[in-house]
């Protein structure tokens, strides 16, 4: 799956994709504006990460509707 985004754009660049009935992803790899690759292993489902560069996943929530 790729995602381009234009390299001025300054908003939360969020990329959404559905494993199936899989709990985890085996690998994400992401390749960044200024060409970096990072790969990330093992990324559990059912969540919305947050990933920096060179950093890998800075932040973690469930995903799913909002509690009430």
């Amino acid at each position: 799956m790729f995602a381009r985004f234009p390299r001025a754009l300054q908003s939360e660049r969020v990329l959404t994709f559905g494993l199936g009935t899989q709990a985890k992803a085996d690998t994400v790899e992401i390749q960044w504006p200024s060409g970096q690759v990072d790969q990330l292993s093992n990324v559990n489902a059912r969540q919305t990460v947050t990933i920096e560069a060179g950093k890998g996943i800075v932040g973690a929530r469930p995903y799913g509707p909002p509690s009430q």
